[in-house]
């Protein structure tokens, strides 16, 4: 598969009610953006090495797919005949990794399970997911969802009914929008591909989202002969049923273009997406398919041009949502200095709506200097009309994007002043009180009224006051998750985090002596060498590791893994 950036899985800061510092970035809510690239699929031939955590195993922070500390492992010498599969997702906590382990050993079957986890627990509390919630039920199901279509077919409970049997495989299109579902489960849409898979039974459609709890519930209708079908479908996006036509759209060139696209023409779509560009009402569409193509392809550098030419021409440039696909399609070409002005002008000239807020977060830690992005967005703060949940995105962003403590602070007593009550600002004091000290909110809060002095500062007594078991929670759902995985025959290692809390590294040390369980220490390897090399030579702004980070880490992950494989 093609290789996609992976800094898109960002979250819908207003809803989660303005996340502070790394967990802005680690806390994946209703609304994750964009789509991942699939993990290696298992072909059941060599030892297999399940990576299973958060963000720092699904690669947040990294250029791509490829430099993830999974991906890594993968080519270490000695791996040649080693599958590597990367079920890391960004803002799971340990009680999340816990409740999919056991459906994902059953399917991946593997020899050695890397599992990094715990930051998310400092925001989630790491309880396991109920039963009585449904929570835990959905997501072992998606576990399984997922991996099998990895392997190449979804699965219901019992495999009764493969993907490949739905009597509505195929392509169908209204206007020139269309879906295709395709026979190993996936779904392909006019946007590319979507991120989740489909089952089916009698007339209903399953779509499980892996970035979404609940899946979607369509029904659905065939008529007409075949090749001149209507799927009829209602349920989900579609309150009033729609239908959609058999095949592929093909009125434009640019329809066309993704026609030649998938029968397997790429020169023939390249050629239809060029003469597109001459046309008024389809360059900007043409423009953002072929540089999506060309960069996929690895062509990024003839994807620029065409994307600046668009960014460029007043006439043609677009705005809104498909302005932000235009920023995006240049961050996923490396054109992030062309793409930061584009970005800077999204919170100075357009309107401040959720969708931007979206796109500013998922394009922050990519700018060549965060710190302009981060003096809009306070300018924006102080002027522009918006939401209290946008305003609290924003701030939240800003916390990321602050460079020291007493930045922070004032993030955090703005958030306190909209929601005293916000339980990221109670985590968030209770984490690191030094750095948030009450004195600096009562000189923040020196000028207010009394009433909301009062008010503010008990929010700060409040978070404080809370009992955290955070670390006893964590330190059960690592001893379960090595149970799980000697029972299932398989070795577990236990990973602690490279770089931030020394005390979340010093629980996993614990667990893993406790346990008898194999450990790398990341953290302490890391600490080494930081002693000699500044901090933007492994992590990105946010405290991710970037790609010479996970390098090291998979560097560190496979040293040991191969020790237990025996093969040095």
């Amino acid at each position: 598969m093609a290789r996609r950036l992976r800094k898109t899985g960002l979250v819908l800061l207003g809803t989660l009610g303005g996340l502070v510092a790394l967990e802005i970035v680690l806390q994946v809510g209703a609304l994750v953006l964009g789509r991942a690239a699939s993990a290696p699929a298992v072909s059941g031939d060599g030892a297999v090495v399940l990576c299973v955590g958060d963000s720092f195993t699904y690669g947040l922070g990294a250029a791509d797919l490829e430099q993830s500390y999974p991906s890594v492992l993968g080519r270490a010498p000695g791996f040649e005949d080693v599958q590597v599969v990367n079920l890391g997702w960004p803002g799971q906590d340990s009680g999340r990794v816990l409740a999919r382990l056991p459906a994902q050993l059953e399917t991946v079957s593997p020899a050695v399970v890397c599992v990094l986890a715990g930051y998310n627990d400092f925001w989630s509390g790491g309880a396991v997911p109920s039963a009585a919630s449904g929570f835990e039920l959905r997501t072992v199901r998606l576990a399984k969802l997922i991996l099998a279509a990895l392997r190449g077919g979804p699965a219901t409970d019992e495999r009764a009914r493969a993907a490949s049997e739905a009597p509505f495989l195929g392509a169908w299109h209204s206007g020139s929008a269309f879906f295709e579902f395709r026979a190993d489960g996936t779904i392909e849409t006019h946007d590319g591909p979507l991120d989740g898979v489909f089952t089916w039974s009698g007339s209903s459609i399953r779509i499980e989202l892996r970035n979404a709890d609940a899946p979607l519930e369509l029904a659905f209708t065939l008529t007409g002969e075949p090749g001149k079908r209507t799927l009829t479908l209602a349920g989900g996006p579609f309150p009033k049923p729609l239908a959609w036509s058999e095949g592929l759209p093909d009125g434009t060139l640019v329809d066309r273009a993704r026609i030649h696209l998938r029968a397997g023409d790429p020169e023939a779509a390249e050629r239809a997406w060029r003469r597109a560009l001459e046309e008024p009402g389809l360059h900007a569409i043409a423009a953002l398919s072929l540089a999506r193509y060309l960069t996929e392809a690895g062509r990024p550098d003839e994807a620029i041009p065409i994307l600046l030419a668009l960014r460029d021409d007043p006439g043609r440039r677009p705005s809104g949502a498909a302005l932000h696909r235009l920023g995006d399609a240049l961050l996923a070409a490396g054109a992030a200095a062309e793409a930061e002005d584009l970005v800077l002008g999204v919170v100075e000239n357009a309107e401040i709506t959720d969708e931007a807020v979206r796109f500013l977060v998922r394009s922050a830690l990519r700018l060549p200097d965060p710190r302009r992005l981060d003096a809009a967005i306070a300018r924006a703060l102080a002027t522009r009309a918006m939401t209290d949940a946008q305003r609290l995105g924003l701030l939240g962003l800003r916390a990321v994007l602050g460079e020291d403590d007493a930045a922070v602070t004032a993030v955090l007593f703005e958030v306190a002043r909209l929601d005293p009550d916000a339980d990221v600002l109670r985590r968030t004091l209770r984490w690191h009180p030094d750095r948030h000290p009450r004195a600096a909110f009562e000189q923040l809060a020196a000028a207010l009224p009394a009433a909301e002095r009062a008010r503010i500062l008990a929010a700060w007594d409040a978070a404080r006051a809370g009992e955290d078991a955070t670390g006893d929670v964590l330190a059960q759902n690592l001893a379960a998750a090595v149970r799980a995985i000697r029972g299932a025959g398989a070795v577990p290692v236990l990973v602690t985090y490279p770089g931030g809390r020394p005390d979340l590294a010093s629980i996993i040390r614990t667990v893993a002596s406790e346990t008898d369980t194999a450990l790398v220490d990341a953290f302490d390897a890391f600490e080494a060498l930081l002693a000699s090399a500044p901090r933007a030579a492994l992590f990105v702004a946010d405290g991710h590791c970037n790609d010479a980070g996970y390098a090291e880490l998979g560097r560190l992950v496979a040293a040991r893994v191969r020790q237990i494989l025996g093969r040095g």
